[in-house]
């Protein structure tokens, strides 16, 4: 069945075998649900199951559990103060500036707050989102654009870091929240800039689920962009870098070519060739074979260049989309990953985003293409024979 959130089919957070026992919403919100789907990924399904089976909608189950997990406080029921607040309990974050700090609007229906505050709440707690987000309660406000509406807020750190702006967008809309909707940055909200009030233009971002879809595809193109200086702004060759892999060479790899019995064999020589440390900064802890590529930008070949053993945390960074991919599924520290290659390059923050908006910028420029594979003098271990690898 074709989830309309996703835009695929099968359902990517919503796996087949447990369609029919989510249709139930008792369970979906149980310990077993959060065994079956790891951890938080109960919240994300949510938005799913409604999205595949529409019919479900109205279930008064369902909208008693959205709305009163862990016994949560309704902001449609409170009148003593204007918002409610939502923090990070999983996971770490960047810590936001003042002049930086922004956050996604988004407006549901009074008769709708409870249950979508429910399901930002729980997925901020879980460190699917940013570090905080809030609710505008009952208690009427001078500012409010409508009485038949309320926003919820949704922080990011910083708003010129779009990366991190979309990935939160986008997991906004993997939670059922997919109609368009701003970022406001604090600094305007401080300087008084509201709708109300006949300010115009104000949002930094405006984005809907479409955009959701081709940021997870790596197809979007930056809105805010880079100044001169920092263009022209050259980096040091960092000793961990962040190595793309072109979306048409995704499965294009040794391991995916190899008999599982020859690529093992091979990793385990890898990593004795290493002497059973990371490559780059000499953990020794759980490690990976990284295959070495080399591209050409004028007849779009990759070739095969040779393998390295990588700790867990350097892999991550040379694969940053995908570390950002788990991250938004609440599966990886994204932030344990950023402190990762500021540490081992001994760099500012800043370097990294600019290196990050460069690997990246590369990136979408080579998806425009069709590669050919080239594995060059390892080729022939394609043709092992499966039953005669020892």
């Amino acid at each position: 069945m074709w989830c309309p959130l996703c835009q695929n089919d099968p359902c990517d957070v919503l796996p087949l075998d447990l369609w029919d026992i989510a249709r139930n919403p008792v369970w979906l919100f149980s310990d077993e649900a959060e065994q079956l789907l790891g951890s938080g990924q109960c919240y994300l399904a949510y938005g799913h199951v409604l999205a595949l089976f529409p019919d479900l909608s109205d279930h008064e189950e369902i909208e008693r559990l959205s709305m009163g997990i862990d016994d949560c406080t309704k902001p449609s029921q409170v009148t003593d103060a204007y918002w409610l607040w939502a923090r990070r309990q999983r996971g770490t974050y960047p810590a936001s500036s003042e002049e930086k700090v922004g956050k996604w609007l988004v407006f549901v229906p009074t008769s709708q707050v409870d249950a979508a505050w429910a399901i930002i709440r729980r997925a901020v707690e879980n460190g699917l989102l940013g570090d905080t987000a809030k609710v505008a309660t009952a208690r009427p406000s001078p500012l409010a654009q409508s009485g038949d509406e309320h926003v919820i807020c949704v922080y990011t750190y910083d708003w010129t870091d779009e990366y991190d702006v979309r990935r939160i967008h986008t997991a906004l809309c993997d939670l059922g929240f997919t109609w368009p909707m701003s970022y406001k940055t604090d600094a305007d909200t401080l300087a008084g800039k509201y709708a109300k009030r006949g300010h115009t233009r104000i949002g930094k971002y405006r984005l809907d689920g479409q955009d959701a879809q081709t940021f997870k595809a790596g197809r979007y193109n930056m809105l805010q962009r880079m100044d001169n200086g920092e263009q022209q702004r050259e980096l040091p060759a960092f000793r961990l870098q962040i190595e793309l892999v072109p979306e048409p060479c995704w499965y294009s790899n040794m391991r995916k070519a190899m008999p599982p019995s020859a690529w093992d064999k091979l990793r385990k020589q890898v990593y004795a060739q290493y002497d059973y440390r990371c490559r780059i900064c000499g953990a020794s802890a759980r490690l990976h074979c990284h295959e070495i590529w080399q591209y050409d930008d004028k007849e779009h070949v990759q070739t095969l260049q040779g393998f390295i053993a990588l700790c867990e945390w350097c892999h991550h960074v040379k694969h940053l989309g995908l570390a950002g991919i788990l991250a938004s599924e609440g599966k990886l520290d994204y932030e344990r990953v950023i402190v990762h290659f500021l540490t081992i390059n001994g760099c500012s923050r800043e370097d990294f985003e600019l290196h990050r908006r460069q690997a990246f910028d590369q990136w979408r420029a080579r998806n425009n293409y069709q590669w050919r594979t080239d594995l060059g003098k390892y080729t022939h271990l394609v043709s092992v024979d499966e039953s005669n690898a020892p």
